[in-house]
């Protein structure tokens, strides 16, 4: 595997490697080229993170967005979460819409952890 990635990065061209824009969050742009590559609809999606400044973006772009790790909500926060393993209390519509939907095809039923204090 090693000579593999050896060959590759011997093998690249890298005039035209560089010439590649890199975009990443919290970039905007980041965000269209996302949504075009995966094709998805912004309106429609949920957007998970633990970054404020990636979960704002998200948030002018149009997705609905939940920020994990803190339970406060800021400006562009949907939906703030201390721990993804309390989604189902904080968005309990996301599991209505599931089971109502005749789009959304699973074949088996969604397990959510919870921790449980004895």
């Amino acid at each position: 595997m090693r000579h593999t990635w050896l060959k590759f990065l011997v093998d690249l061209d890298w005039r035209t490697a560089l010439m590649i824009p890199i975009i990443c969050k919290p970039s905007e742009n980041a965000f269209q080229e996302a949504f075009k590559t995966a094709k998805i609809n912004p309106y429609k999606t949920l957007f998970f993170d633990d970054s404020i400044r990636n979960i704002q973006t998200a948030k002018l772009t149009g997705l609905t967005t939940v920020w994990v790790g803190s339970s406060l909500r800021k400006n562009g926060v949907d939906y703030a979460l201390e721990s993804i393993h309390n989604i189902r209390e904080a968005v309990p519509e996301l599991w209505e819409s599931v089971n109502k939907s005749n789009d959304v095809r699973h074949a088996q039923k969604i397990a959510i952890e919870t921790p449980v204090e004895v």
